[in-house]
Parts: structure tokens; C-alpha cells; sequence
């Protein structure tokens, strides 16, 4: 009889969301990146306040790059605040945050 060792290389963010000052007006692109298998899928959401922020939704002012980061065109006043990247795959899951202050 064989006995079959799987070992589950675990998910885990390896660069943590800054804290950042930024302008009113300028562009910022939040990077979420990720250590973990290579064969597991990963998601990623993205928090702004502890609300989910919606990148597909028409009235989201955000959106997401194809590697996962959290891009706003333009900060306004509202976009101050706590940002959080949750990610989870069959490695488990992680998350971190930063806060974005605006300056203008």
C-alpha cells in the first residue's frame, strides 16, 4: 500500500497594502501581492471602509488590474480611508491594509 504526502504551500501576501498620502487628483494603484502555488487560483477583494468595493459596478470609481491591484483614476476627498486586499485560494486565505490619506 502507498501512502500519498500532499503538501498545501499556504497563501500569504509577501508585500502588505501601504499606507500612502496622496493628492486630490492623482492616480493610485494599490498592489496586493501573493505568494502560493502556482497551480491554485487566487481571488482577491478589495475594502474600502469595510465595504466591498465593486470594481465591476458603473459607479465604482476604482477598478482592478489584471494582476489584482486596486487602481483610482482620480482620488477624491471620499476615497480617504482604510483599504483592505482579502485573498483566498486553496492555499487559504490572508488579507492587508493600509490607509490612504488624501492632501488637497
Amino acid at each position: 500500500m502507498y501512502r500519498v504526502l500532499l503538501i498545501v504551500a499556504p497563501t500569504r501576501i509577501v508585500r502588505p497594502v501601504p499606507t500612502v498620502s496622496a493628492l486630490e487628483g492623482a492616480r493610485l494603484t494599490l498592489s496586493c501581492v501573493v505568494d502560493t502555488d502556482p497551480h491554485y487560483t487566487v481571488t482577491r477583494r478589495w475594502y474600502h471602509n469595510s465595504s466591498l468595493i465593486n470594481a465591476y459596478s458603473p459607479s465604482t470609481r476604482a477598478f482592478t488590474d489584471d494582476d489584482g491591484s486596486l487602481v483610482v483614476p482620480s482620488l477624491s476627498k471620499a476615497d480617504a480611508g482604510l483599504y483592505t486586499c482579502m485573498v483566498d485560494s486553496d492555499g487559504g486565505q490572508d488579507n492587508s491594509s493600509g490607509w490612504i490619506h488624501i492632501i488637497g
